[in-house]
This record gives C-alpha cells, structure tokens and sequence, in this order.
C-alpha cells in the first residue's frame, strides 16, 4: 500500500479526471464509520443547491459485476443483491439521484457525467481508490474506538498507513463519545479540518407497510434487534439513547445475506425474550428485500430505523467547503 500510494504520489499510475467535482468519503479501516450517512448528508447538500447529483460505487458484494446503472434519475433498475446494499439504499431514498456500480469508479463517473450529466459525483468508499482524481477527500473516523494499533489488512483492518491521512482534505469523527481531541497519532499526519457528526433517529417504520411507528409506542414494547453492519454498536446506542426497553441485540457480519436458519434463529429470540417488536437498521431492512422471509416469521412486527447525520461542530465551515469543491473540478 504505502508502494501504490508512492507510485500515485509521483504519477507513475495515472489519475484521471473527470471535469466536475468529485467528493470522496472513505476511511482508513474496514467496517462502519458512518459513509453511507454521509453521502446521503452530501446528496441533500447538493440537492438544495439545485445541482444533478450522481453517487458512484463499486456495490461491494453485489452479484453483479462491471458497470451497472442502479438508478438512471427516474427509478431504481437493480435490487440490493444486484446492486448492494448501499446503492440501492441510496437509489430508492433518492429518486432523482442517478446511482452507478462499477469497479473502475473512473468509467462509472464518466457515464454519470457524459450520459446522464451530472454536476457533480460523489464516490462512497473510495479513498483507497486513487485512480480517480477528487476535489475532496471526505474521511470518516469511528470516535468511539480510535486505534494506533489495528494492523494492516488481512491482519487487522487498516486499509493502509496513517500516512495517508495526508491526502485528506476533512477528517469526519463519528460517535465521539469521549468529546476529546483526536489522538496524537491521527494529528501527526493530518492537518485537515475536524469536524464530529452523530445518527440521529429520523423515524421508525413497519417493514410489511412502510408505515410510521410512533417512538412512544415503541416505549411501551419489548424489543429485540438485530443487525449485519459494521458497527452494531452504534445501532444498539441509538435504540438506547431513545430510552427503548431492549432484550438483546443479534450481531450479524457486515452485508450479511440473510437465509432460512438466520430468520428461524431472529424468532427464537423474539420468543425467548418476549418481545414484541424486533428491530433493524434501515441498511438491513434494504437488504431484506432481496431475499425470501419465510411465511412462520412475523413480518408484521418487523421495524427498522431510519437516521440521517447532523454535523455537531464546525456545521457551517464544513458547508462552506462543500461550497468550495463547486467551483472546482477534478
């Protein structure tokens, strides 16, 4: 890694540009920092300010391959196998957003600009991905578990040296429990601005209707949940923040694909507990969609949690450098 970053750094590999801007969010470790919320932050931004925005993604475990069009602007083509999860999350959230997968982002971005014209394109997990120039490198940290120590992939999770926080333009610290400072060893190789972000439930929905369920309702019934993200616990400190009387919560791996035995193990739960509601994330609910929930599982009570961002420090700053990446291309 710290070889390819060089080879970028000296243009030995190529960067090619794309003639908008282009804002990257990523990270610098394997799992849930809090990305898909921000691009959902970003595509509202953009919106708001009349712009045609598209989302470029590799679909990471999708079933497809090369480029695919998830959303041409007017309706979603793709379910969540075929496109992943997040895409079509992003797809059937935001209808007027056009949604490429494609492993060469480059293409995808250029099909995004060339055929469906976009102004500008935002990359989701993408700043490993330097093929593609940026004007902005978005990099999301999880604020509840700062580590100095995660070994490089396969090892650990770290995607690549700390060094490489050198390229980013703003560092997005989610869930910073402690409210402290970021450590030394992330300051030592970035001076890019910082910035804290939260979830913040939007809503709750039945799954079987999408329909609004009332949180006090929620107060008054037991609940298990279960989730297949990368950050569980952060799903799990949000239904308890909002004071919800939780069983247990049921950790699944990271996109995971649910099947028969995963649904009987979620209903032996319920029962056990005697709850009356289990919960789930908005990203797991879209994943749902693309499989068969057997006919024994009460679908009916199934519910899932919608949230969206709210950049807690520094809001207006952060909007003024989006404002910036505008009148810039990359």
């Amino acid at each position: 890694m710290f070889l390819r970053n060089w080879c970028y750094d000296v243009d030995i590999f190529h960067v090619e540009k794309i003639g908008v801007p282009v804002i990257s969010v990523g990270n610098m470790t394997a799992g849930g920092t809090g990305k898909t919320p921000m691009i959902e932050y970003l595509i509202r931004f953009y919106l708001a300010q009349k712009k045609n925005v598209a989302v470029v993604s590799r679909g990471y475990k999708r079933t497809t391959s090369g480029m695919h069009i998830v959303s041409d602007g007017k309706k979603c083509r793709l379910t969540a196998n075929e496109a992943g999860d997040e895409p079509y999350q992003i797809a059937k959230k935001f209808p007027t957003v056009t949604v490429i997968v494609d492993e060469k982002r480059s293409h995808g971005a250029q099909v995004a600009t060339t055929e469906f014209g976009a102004q500008v394109i935002l990359l989701d997990d993408a700043f490993q991905h330097r093929s593609i120039g940026r004007t902005l490198d978005i990099v999301m940290i999880d604020g509840s578990n700062y580590s100095h120590r995660t070994r490089m992939l396969p090892a650990g999770l770290r995607r690549e040296p700390m060094s490489g926080l050198r390229r980013a333009h703003a560092l997005v610290v989610l869930n910073n429990v402690s409210k402290t400072e970021l450590p030394q060893f992330i300051r030592t190789n970035t001076s890019a601005p910082v910035f804290t972000m939260e979830l913040e439930c939007k809503r709750f929905k039945y799954y079987h209707e999408e329909r609004s369920v009332d949180v006090n309702d929620l107060h008054k019934r037991s609940c298990i949940a279960f989730a297949g993200i990368g950050n569980p616990d952060s799903f799990k400190r949000t239904i308890q923040d909002l004071g919800l009387t939780l069983s247990r919560v049921i950790g699944f791996g990271d996109h995971h694909r649910y099947n028969a035995s995963d649904f009987k193990r979620i209903h032996e739960e319920m029962n056990a507990a005697q709850a009356e509601i289990i919960l789930t994330t908005e990203k797991d609910a879209m994943r749902l969609t693309a499989v068969a929930i057997p006919d024994s599982f009460p679908i009916s009570s199934l519910v899932y949690m919608e949230v969206e961002p709210k950049i807690i420090s520094n809001e207006l700053q952060f909007k003024q450098l989006l404002m910036d990446t505008l009148r810039n291309a990359a």
